[in-house]
């Protein structure tokens, strides 16, 4: 329920869902972390640049993240059906400020190595499998049903805005303070999400049917193979983030480095590459008028 004070307030339509007190500060928590994961992202190979000078290394860092995240998905599903999708978030953001703190412990204490970056990605990249399952179906449970259209397009947007704002501080930060600050900001970031999502106060939600953890993740892979544009689409996003990784995460730095530009440039660049999904995810989800919404096929 919105407080008082939120209920006065004059909002723009796309800020709308921020009158539900719960959701303004699950969103708000989230929006600080974003920008500190763009931070992190932006500078994270340029750090394994600056230790090893090796394209290879940068992108087994990557990959140590990903792998994990990929294959423990649906292990993170069933953990969010089985516990509190709250509790599951705060420890998640817990942990990985945990985690993205220490690099940046190694890194002011000049100890921070490839392998440590390895071990300390895939940690990471664990994390992640089991905060995303869990942070989408929570938003239900705080949100009314006639309200959730509003609160996917802010969120859209606000995911868009972050992705030019973040690496572009990311990369301030690194020329201030190195891969310390960068990543001491993301880490503080996670802290910061924690915090919010403890303040959070979850309606009782009905208990849910309960089969074995094994059985809920054959069922979901049998659901996954079964659905052709369920795996398409998730293909088409690996494979287009596996391509867009590869370019703007591996070889633009390296390509900037190369001409001797300096992280200023890899925050300008990662800025203009993100800017024109701003007006479109805006354009798409809350910028035309509301007769528009017509012309959009009705998606059961």
């Amino acid at each position: 329920m919105a407080s008082p004070i939120l209920r006065r307030l004059t909002w723009p339509r796309l800020l709308q869902p921020l009158r539900q007190g719960q959701f303004a500060l699950l969103w708000t928590g989230q929006t600080i972390s974003r920008l500190g994961d763009g931070a992190y992202q932006a500078v994270l190979t340029w750090t394994v640049y600056a230790i090893s000078g090796s394209a290879a290394d940068a992108g087994y860092v990557l990959m140590a993240a990903s792998i994990p995240q990929l294959v423990l998905l649906l292990a993170g599903g069933v953990i969010g059906d089985r516990f509190p999708r709250r509790s599951v978030i705060l420890l998640s953001d817990t942990l990985s400020g945990l985690t993205i703190g220490a690099a940046a412990v190694l890194a002011a204490a000049g100890h921070l190595t490839v392998p440590a970056l390895l071990i300390l990605s895939a940690i990471f990249g664990t994390l992640s499998a089991f905060f995303l399952p869990a942070y989408g179906p929570l938003i239900p449970e705080i949100v009314p049903q006639d309200r959730l259209q509003a609160v996917n397009s802010l969120q859209a947007v606000t995911f868009s805005t972050t992705q030019i704002i973040g690496p572009s501080l990311g990369a301030a930060l690194y020329a201030l303070g190195r891969a310390t600050a960068a990543f001491g900001f993301d880490a503080l970031t996670f802290f910061v999400a924690a915090g919010a999502s403890l303040a959070l106060r979850i309606p009782g939600q009905p208990a849910r049917m309960r089969n074995s953890d094994w059985a809920d993740v054959r069922e979901g892979w049998d659901y996954l193979r079964r659905t052709t544009w369920l795996w398409l689409s998730i293909t088409l996003a690996g494979v287009y983030h596996v391509v867009s990784g590869a370019l703007f995460l591996v070889l633009l730095p390296l390509v900037l480095r190369h001409l001797h530009l300096g992280v200023a440039y890899m925050g300008i660049t990662s800025c203009v590459s993100s800017s024109w999904s701003v007006p479109i995810r805006w354009l798409v989800h809350a910028g035309y008028p509301a007769s528009w919404w017509e012309l959009r096929p009705h998606i059961p």
